[in-house]
């Protein structure tokens, strides 16, 4: 359990309840999601955005990185670097599906790093985006799943 049970079971019990949600829930409540977050101010008036790829039983945000796309902004997306014994993220720019292509160690998509671009400084969303969080719980959702993190340059 990671020395962290009460988080272990946290996150059990989230994804039993995501596993129980139907296809049509779950993409309803995805979208309701990437519709809140798109009218965060942080992220109206962010260049660069940090999301991820989502797993199948997390919020599907692919219409929030259309969005951000379609309005010119900047996505960078997370690469699990394993680096001694802890894992770091590189953030790499992102700018079209194809380019999200790597599976990570946790099954996830993640970017190609030869064909995106690496954000300056390693392990630091800010080198890309200046952090500025801001998070929201949209309708009752579990917070773990319905938060997003916008950063704005």
């Amino acid at each position: 359990m990671n020395g962290h049970p009460a988080k272990e079971k946290l996150r059990s019990e989230v994804r039993a309840r995501l596993s129980a949600m139907s296809p049509a829930l779950h993409a309803e409540a995805s979208l309701v999601i990437c519709q809140g977050a798109a009218n965060l101010p942080a992220f109206v008036k962010s260049r660069c955005v940090a999301l991820f790829a989502p797993l199948p039983l997390e919020p599907d945000i692919h219409p929030l990185i259309e969005e951000a796309w379609a309005q010119g902004k900047r996505v960078v997306l997370p690469l699990m670097i394993k680096r001694g014994s802890t894992p770091e993220l590189d953030w790499h720019r992102v700018a079209r599906w194809d380019e999200v292509v790597v599976k990570g160690p946790f099954g996830l998509r993640e970017p190609d790093p030869l064909r995106c671009p690496a954000s300056r400084s390693r392990n630091s969303i800010a080198s890309s985006c200046r952090a500025w969080p801001s998070t929201r719980k949209v309708s009752g959702l579990d917070a773990a799943a319905a938060s997003m993190t916008v950063f704005s340059a």
